[in-house]
């Protein structure tokens, strides 16, 4: 490969290019030039007077050796030498503030989408977040609930406070729903309040029934009841919803199998029915125990 080599500092690329000496602009010919630190591969295109030049690559050596040396000072970084040797009070500060930018980003996505099922399974701390809290005002005035009273339940008891918008929205209408989804952005279906907390309406055959352990995957509430009653035959029927999450087939499969596992031998003539986020049960994968 031929090399030109320039006495005097290579312009930018572009204009670097007009200066190719005329021995050079035959078809394809590949060459370089170089001023000592900047180096230009180029190849021409055409003939000398129609032709044109085409740059491949383009190197700084004197860029490339900066970066490098402040590539290998960087290596050699002791943080100590400047900031000094965290004290464990330092580190317990510095996993206090990761934990806090992490659930700022978390609030901020929730609040940005959000169903309002799942603003019921948020811990009490996250309701009271700013922006989540200013929607959910926003509700409780579209449904006739005085901002002041909202607020101070919600700072009291922010579990009671959103299960008293549920108990508020059963009585609205599609279209009035629709209205409090456009007006905050929170999916407020007729469905998504019925099934925003599950709890005991007072039926005393209701209450009877044996607890259905769902262990580890109630406690992180990928699962969880949502209808217990007694079956046309006296025995336990459950209904169990499945989180998002864990609703696809192969997570639905680990987490029914482990449901069978952990009751079985705990509960006679019971059934146990799935349905998955949105309601819709899963055909076929009911278990039963005689």
């Amino acid at each position: 490969m031929k090399r030109v080599k320039y006495k005097k500092e290579l312009p930018a690329l572009n204009e670097a290019l007009k200066l190719i000496p005329n021995e050079l602009k035959n078809d394809n010919e590949v060459f370089e030039m170089t001023d000592g630190k900047k180096v230009i591969k180029a190849r021409w295109e055409g003939t000398l007077e129609e032709g044109r030049a085409v740059a491949l690559t383009a190197e700084n050596k004197e860029l490339v050796s900066e970066e490098m040396l402040k590539m290998k000072k960087l290596m050699g970084y002791k943080s100590e030498k400047t900031i000094g040797t965290p004290t464990a009070n330092n580190r317990v500060s510095e996993n206090k503030t990761f934990k806090d930018l992490l659930s700022t980003v978390k609030k901020k996505s929730l609040t940005e989408s959000i169903s309002i099922e799942e603003i019921a399974q948020l811990h009490e701390v996250e309701l009271l977040d700013e922006g989540l809290l200013s929607k959910l005002g926003k509700i409780a005035v579209m449904l006739g609930i005085s901002l002041s009273s909202f607020m101070a339940m919600a700072q009291q008891n922010p579990k009671k406070a959103v299960d008293t918008l549920q108990q508020k929205a059963k009585s609205l209408t599609p279209e009035q729903l629709q209205d409090i989804q456009s007006a905050t952005g929170i999916n407020f279906t007729a469905d998504g309040a019925n099934k925003l907390f599950s709890f005991d309406d007072g039926n005393s055959a209701q209450a009877e029934l044996p607890e259905l352990d769902l262990g580890k995957y109630g406690d992180i509430k990928a699962l969880k009841v949502v209808k217990a009653q007694r079956n046309e035959f006296g025995g336990a029927e459950y209904t169990v919803e499945v989180n998002k999450f864990y609703s696809n087939d192969y997570n639905f499969n680990i987490v029914r199998s482990y449901v069978g596992k952990n009751n079985k031998g705990k509960l006679d003539n019971a059934t146990i029915k799935f349905v998955n986020h949105q309601g819709s049960p899963y055909a076929g994968a009911d278990i039963s125990f005689k």
